[in-house]
């Protein structure tokens, strides 16, 4: 069987030493960070002032988000983004072509997503990042959890081995991404190297869900690019917990943006209307999305000083 493996990106390679900047512009000192690799101890404020000060009011003034107390619940959320070099704003954008190399549409990269089963307790339907609680076994580190829980929401095997709380590459030739094509074959996320093909940029301050447990968005980069057809064969989700795996061009999503009143705050708050048939993006997800948008992607891709 002819072995086919994924390139590595180009517009990715160029655009982490600046997205890392961006985030370590934000960076803070603080204890918490022991688990975190250095580079990615990165600690940006993403609540806008008038939505933190709704926060103690609109949700119950928890202890867990204080310095005294120690939460027992954490929970973090990967937000990865991802080249997709045939994807474009319009509906005929498997027709487009690579040839052109001004063309914006194969140089914008795009950030993945999930959507939630309809089997979910709860969330059900609902847009999101991937991610989750942090179990013992990320002895604390929320990078860990949210590389480990972004495994499993994107594969429809389970997760099997784990070693020392580390994920255990599956079969592959040791090339992140690397695959045998045939009628037979079954490509799925244990084909991928999670922990070698996705570059963590940074992290951001915590921010609460609506159960008050803290939420650590973990900025995170696919290094090779990929085809809408290897997007889809790749990372086809976990039926358990995924109905759908998709990516959104970030000049799409700057777009898009719109505001919509959100009960849980009691005041508009951004809301991301895409195309496709994914509903919108809204919530928590929403708020992760908007500030690291505006504050790190936008100015790398977007800007005229940035890559493209």
């Amino acid at each position: 069987m002819a072995m086919t493996l994924l390139q590595k990106s180009k517009v990715m390679a160029q655009a982490a030493p600046k997205l890392k900047r961006i985030l370590d512009s934000h960076s803070t000192t603080s204890s918490s960070t022991s688990s975190l690799p250095v580079a990615a101890a990165a600690y940006m404020d993403i609540l806008p002032p008038e939505i933190r000060q709704r926060i103690p009011t609109k949700l119950s003034s928890s202890p867990s988000l204080s310095q005294e107390h120690k939460p027992r619940r954490r929970a973090s959320v990967l937000v990865p983004i991802i080249h997709i070099t045939d994807q474009s704003t319009n509906s005929n954008s498997s027709s487009s072509s690579r040839s052109t190399s001004n063309n914006k549409y194969t140089t914008i990269p795009s950030i993945l997503f999930t959507k939630r089963s309809s089997r979910m307790k709860d969330h059900a339907n609902q847009v999101s990042f991937p991610g989750g609680h942090l179990d013992e076994i990320d002895d604390g580190c929320p990078i860990r959890a949210a590389l480990r829980e972004t495994k499993e929401e994107l594969t429809r095997q389970p997760i099997e081995s784990f070693n020392n709380g580390e994920l255990q590459p599956q079969q592959h030739d040791n090339v992140s991404g690397s695959t045998t094509s045939g009628s037979n074959s079954s490509i799925d996320a244990y084909s991928y190297n999670f922990q070698e093909g996705i570059t963590i940029l940074g992290r951001t301050g915590d921010i609460p869900s609506t159960r008050n447990i803290p939420v650590t968005p973990i900025i995170g980069m696919f290094q090779e690019e990929f085809t809408s057809n290897q997007l889809e064969r790749f990372f086809p989700g976990n039926q358990e917990e995924v109905s759908s795996v998709f990516a959104v061009r970030v000049d799409e999503l700057a777009s898009v943006e719109d505001r919509e009143y959100l009960s849980r705050l009691g005041m508009e708050a951004p809301v991301y209307h895409v195309k496709g048939g994914h509903g919108k993006i809204w919530g928590l997800t929403a708020l992760i999305l908007q500030p690291i948008l505006h504050n790190v992607f936008k100015p790398v891709f977007l800007d005229k000083e940035g890559i493209v």
